[in-house]
């Protein structure tokens, strides 16, 4: 069939046949580049609109608000917390039925009026259950601090094959309300 067409032809049945190669190319291949490309394009430019969120006034605001949400977790009123700190968690743990262990708080040598972070820790003698609901509904009191350590413990009491009940020991955390 080609032998029968003339040169001019063939030429034009050539750029007819380009044409329709790069048709067929664009829609397979280079406008889903294109389209990916201006993607790319536009992903990076929101990426360096995020890294200068610092020097924005609404994203500051909004990172003071929920620092302040997570310190007012923590604050308490430092005269009273400890009485406060000992008959809230001593009426949980009668609720629960567990035994309280009283121990006299240790002074530093760091504890003065200028200290900010206080702390206190509790042991409580219990079944395993019960001390995990404790645990849950001291976790949930509201102005007594924040849990920053939980122990449980099996003591072995000599003598016996089996173990006591577990130990608990909860330390809280809670940091002088300053008022200005």
């Amino acid at each position: 069939m080609t032998t029968k067409l003339s040169f001019k032809n063939k030429n034009r049945l050539l750029v007819a046949g380009a044409a329709v190669f790069l048709l067929v190319a664009w829609n397979l291949a280079i406008r889903n580049t294109v389209n990916a490309l201006s993607l790319n394009m536009q992903l990076e430019k929101q990426l360096n609109e995020q890294e200068n969120l610092q020097d924005n006034p609404a994203y500051m605001r909004r990172n003071l608000q929920e620092i302040d949400l997570l310190l007012a977790n923590y604050r308490v009123d430092s005269l009273g917390w400890s009485n406060e700190f000992w008959l809230t968690t001593s009426g949980i743990a009668a609720r629960k039925k567990a035994e309280i262990m009283y121990e006299p708080a240790r002074r530093s040598a760091e504890d003065d009026s200028v200290k900010t972070v206080l702390t206190q820790s509790i042991r409580m003698k219990a079944g395993y259950r019960t001390l995990v609901v404790l645990l849950d509904t001291l976790a949930r009191v509201k102005h007594m601090g924040m849990i920053s350590t939980v122990s449980i413990k099996s003591v072995r009491q000599p003598g016996l094959q089996e173990s006591g009940q577990p130990v608990m020991e909860v330390s809280f955390r809670a940091i002088k309300n300053i008022k200005k």
